[in-house]
C-alpha cells in the first residue's frame, strides 16, 4: 500500500460503515462548503466523484464509494494517487484551480492567509 493520501482514503472507507466518504485535503484552504455540497450532489454511477481543475484530476477532493475500496487497496506502492484514482474512472466535477489550490510552503501559507483575510473583509 502506498504511503501517501491514499492510505487516508482507504482508512476512511474501511471505517465508514459502507457509506461513501467525502475527502478534502487539509492543505486546501479555499474549498468551500458549497463545493463540498456540489461533489456530494453530483449524479454518480462511478466509484468516485472527483474535482478537476483545468482538466487535471484533484483526487484529494472527492467523494469515494465503498465499492472503490478494493481498487484503492490494490494500488502499487509507487503509484501516484492520481493514476490510482483514474483507474476508478471517476465522475469529474470542474472547479476553478484556485478553489483546489494546495498550500505547501510557508510562503504559500502566508499568501493564502492574506487572501482569506481579504475575502472576510468583503
Amino acid at each position: 500500500m502506498p504511503r501517501h493520501p491514499l492510505t487516508g482514503i482507504v482508512h476512511a472507507l474501511e471505517h465508514a460503515g459502507g457509506e461513501p466518504v467525502l475527502v478534502c485535503a487539509a492543505d486546501m484552504p479555499f474549498v468551500t462548503a458549497d463545493a463540498c455540497r456540489t461533489l456530494v450532489a453530483a449524479p454518480n454511477k462511478a466509484l468516485a466523484v472527483v474535482a478537476a481543475a483545468d482538466g487535471v484530476l484533484q483526487p484529494t477532493f472527492g467523494v469515494y464509494a465503498p465499492q472503490a475500496l478494493d481498487t484503492l487497496r490494490a494500488a502499487e506502492p509507487d503509484a501516484s494517487l492520481t493514476s490510482t484514482v483514474e483507474r476508478l474512472e471517476p465522475t469529474r466535477v470542474a472547479f476553478p484551480m484556485r478553489l483546489v489550490q494546495s498550500v505547501n510552503t510557508p510562503e504559500e501559507l502566508a499568501e493564502a492567509e492574506r487572501q482569506l483575510a481579504a475575502a472576510e473583509k468583503v
